[in-house]
């Protein structure tokens, strides 16, 4: 998981962002992260009634999700309750920040790197 990351291993994990972004790619799991942000933690039954979807196509969209480290789970008896996994997500937005925020703000600023690659000449 993202965050039992170890500090070598978190240098390296702007290879993470990929594993993020395709998992946010798909409308479904768009939409469950959305419903989370807004209620906070729910149980696969209320995420089943909101998207209209079975169960087992539920269950891999939040395997996906909860394997990228975007969502967490918890047990109560026979339930299980999803909510976003914080910690996590603090971690991406610093990686999203770090990796394609900042260059994207030096190349709006004009600070294009200078390229002078023998192959292109």
């Amino acid at each position: 998981m993202f965050h039992a990351m170890s500090e070598a291993r978190r240098e390296a994990s702007r290879w993470q962002l990929p594993i993020y972004f395709k998992a946010l790619s798909d409308e479904n799991r768009f939409n469950i992260v959305q419903r989370l942000l807004e209620e906070g933690e729910l149980c696969v039954c209320e995420i089943m009634e909101f998207l209209e979807l079975s169960q087992p196509t539920i269950s891999h969209h939040l395997s996906l999700l909860k394997n990228a480290g975007i969502i967490k789970d918890r047990r109560e008896g026979k339930w299980v309750y999803y909510s976003l996994d914080l910690a996590n997500l603090v971690q991406y937005r610093e990686l999203y920040r770090k990796e394609l925020q900042e260059p994207l703000e030096r190349l709006l600023e004009g600070k294009v790197p200078y390229r002078d690659h023998p192959l292109c000449k």
